[in-house]
């Protein structure tokens, strides 16, 4: 496994978990709208939770050779950097998972 398969990896995960809390907020609300029924109103709570889950797995995007913070660089323009900015490693080198 490469550096940037196992940033990928990271930011996949981060972004699933992102989306699935955005979609049970959506869900959500729909229902707790459509129905007007106050039993409904959890399931918001829940999707808020999962989704400031998410932003903390974003977050936690970490180079895994230096471990430095590239949670910004990797959700932006993951394809375009070939070198982690902090210890210099090829984004395309083999690591240990």
């Amino acid at each position: 496994m490469t550096v940037r398969e196992k940033l990928y990896r990271q930011k996949k995960k981060a972004l699933k978990i992102l989306y699935t809390g955005f979609a049970i907020i959506i869900a959500g609300s729909v229902i707790a709208w459509g129905i007007e029924l106050k039993e409904f109103e959890p399931i918001i709570y829940v999707g808020i939770g999962v989704f400031i889950i998410g932003i903390f797995f974003q977050n936690g995007i970490k180079c895994p050779v230096c471990d430095k913070n590239l949670a910004q660089l990797v959700m932006v323009s993951s394809d375009k950097i070939q070198s982690c900015p902090y210890c210099s490693t090829n984004l395309d080198e083999r690591i240990e998972s």
